[in-house]
């Protein structure tokens, strides 16, 4: 015996259920072009044989998905530095690219990142590559207004004195706009 009123029951309930849900429920696109200034703690070769420190201008961007609270993206960024390698200056440019994921809430944000590429290049000279892991945190002043605080540890293998290490911290002001779907 068939109920076809049955079938369109259920799929008229399952509709509603899930209409239901999506309204306490977002999602959106996250933009937040950032700006700020960079600081090494940090910055010595595996061998101990110079000690490197910087600071400098950092701006980029990180375009990413938001549900809920969950957010995951990618994160892109430029450093123009006036780096010490021990006793001699260079101006260096760092550009660092990486995926992150965190979490928003309307007042502060948390992202956990990985840089899968950083380029260190240093005028007139070489360029190097490495990997690392980043920790940011941030404070909503307004909904498109962040004042940020970001921990970074990059090691590039091919400097020429064994690894380099890098700890640096930024302070940065950014600018997201989650265009939501509520």
């Amino acid at each position: 015996m068939s109920y076809p009123w049955f079938g369109g029951f259920i799929k008229k309930y399952l509709f509603l259920i899930f209409t239901l849900y999506s309204l306490k429920s977002y999602s959106g696109l996250l933009l937040e072009p950032y700006l700020g200034l960079d600081f090494s703690l940090e910055g010595k070769t595996s061998y101990g044989s110079s000690d490197v420190s910087w600071w400098g201008l950092e701006y980029g961007g990180r375009v990413g998905y938001i549900w809920n609270i969950f957010m995951v993206g990618v994160d892109i960024d430029k450093k123009d530095l006036d780096v010490t390698y021990g006793t001699s200056d260079a101006e260096t440019e760092i550009s660092n690219r990486g995926v992150f994921a965190g979490w928003m809430w309307p007042d502060w944000t948390l992202r956990l990142k990985y840089y899968f590429n950083a380029d260190w290049r240093i005028d007139g000279g070489s360029s190097y590559s490495g990997t690392g892991l980043g920790l940011d945190g941030a404070y909503r002043i307004s909904p498109h207004f962040s004042i940020n605080l970001e921990l970074t540890r990059l090691i590039y293998n091919d400097y020429p004195y064994g690894d380099l290490e890098t700890t640096d911290l930024l302070i940065s002001v950014s600018f997201p706009f989650d265009l939501v779907t509520k």
